[in-house]
């Protein structure tokens, strides 16, 4: 929790300085989820950062607080645990998520294991995808055996927290047409099964395999963020708190955004969060280009800057990009950059820190 809390204010004093990044390991992934918005890009030649490239980025991003780990499918990086430690030891990394479908149990016991043990000081995040009762997960992932294969992953992850104190076990359901309607008997069945540290919710975003994907009526989205913030999961901790009061008013931040349509807080995106693929391209925002179809989001690639990041953001298209999301009072549903714009917003952040104190 010291880290945590030691680079939270360096974030503050430095604005702007990434303090959340999202990576991109790769872009393979063995399902083809029908609702993924990363599908395109996993039908093109395999692409991945060497160590090397990772390490000269790493020396640039400095004291983050979040480090999102994605892909494609993290797991089928063979040096993931490599990647991992490069970023905890040079960019001293506070809190880090690993998202993972869990298909192979096995190897990413193996992976957690070793990254938790090599990383001892920084707080871990592995949340397994699971999106509905094993008929709808299976129909919505393409293969018959990725409920079962995720659920043996879950069941696992959640043995290790037993050894490693830097582990929480997340399960993430990502809501589209094909699960929204039974998304309450779903919760109730993960509470009562496998009762996770957090169940988290994304919902369905950008352009999807299947275009008509993200088709949730808006009062399905209302209940199920109600049902989430609602969860009566109690914790002890002041880390467990903070999470859960901060996922609590993002969820409300992003419900009135769904219902409003209206620009209420400025994004951090392309200052304190970014988008890193595995390219080694640098975008301010994920989605932004979807949303707005004439805007390019990308502010550069780090192999022209010799992977230095601080570099690539201090370029021309950079600014031009951060000038214009604040020019635009650029919003979105997107959760991970509305998290840290909730963490980095003063009235926000202290809602968040009053909350956890009542709680």
């Amino acid at each position: 929790m010291k880290k945590i809390i030691k680079n939270y204010l360096y974030g503050l004093s430095k604005p702007n300085n990434p303090s959340y990044v999202t990576f991109y390991v790769n872009n393979i992934c063995q399902l083809r989820c029908d609702m993924c918005f990363y599908w395109d890009a996993m039908q093109k030649k395999t692409v991945q950062l060497s160590l090397d490239e990772i390490h000269k980025l790493s020396l640039s991003l400095k004291n983050l607080l979040q480090l999102s780990i994605t892909g494609g499918e993290p797991s089928l990086r063979k040096d993931l645990p490599e990647v991992v430690e490069i970023f905890c030891k040079n960019s001293n990394v506070a809190k880090c998520s690993i998202i993972t479908n869990g298909f192979l149990t096995d190897r990413i016991i193996k992976m957690a294991r070793e990254i938790l043990s090599k990383n001892k000081e920084t707080s871990f995040r592995f949340a397994v995808s699971l999106d509905g009762s094993k008929e709808v997960h299976n129909k919505i992932r393409g293969i018959d055996k990725s409920y079962d294969n995720a659920v043996i992953t879950l069941n696992n992850l959640k043995e290790l927290k037993k050894e490693f104190n830097n582990l929480h076990v997340d399960i993430n359901t990502c809501v589209s047409k094909y699960n929204y309607i039974d998304f309450l008997d779903f919760h109730n069945f993960v509470d009562k099964n496998f009762d996770p540290d957090h169940h988290t919710v994304t919902m369905t975003r950008g352009i999807t395999k299947e275009s008509d994907a993200n088709d949730i009526p808006i009062e399905f989205v209302e209940k199920i963020y109600r049902i989430i913030k609602n969860r009566e999961k109690k914790f002890s901790d002041i880390e467990h708190k903070l999470i859960k009061s901060m996922r609590t008013i993002m969820y409300e931040e992003i419900e009135r955004i769904f219902k409003e349509k209206k620009f209420k807080y400025y994004c951090t995106a392309g200052k304190k969060y970014l988008t890193i693929y595995q390219d080694g391209n640098v975008s301010a925002c994920e989605i932004l280009s979807t949303i707005h179809p004439n805007q390019s989001s990308n502010m550069g690639n780090l192999k022209d800057y010799n992977f230095d990041c601080g570099k690539l953001l201090n370029n021309s298209v950079s600014n031009e990009r951060r000038e214009w999301i604040k020019n635009n009072k650029c919003f979105c549903t997107f959760e991970c950059a509305k998290s840290n714009d909730i963490v980095f917003n003063p009235s926000l952040a202290i809602k968040t820190i009053a909350k956890s104190i009542i709680s």
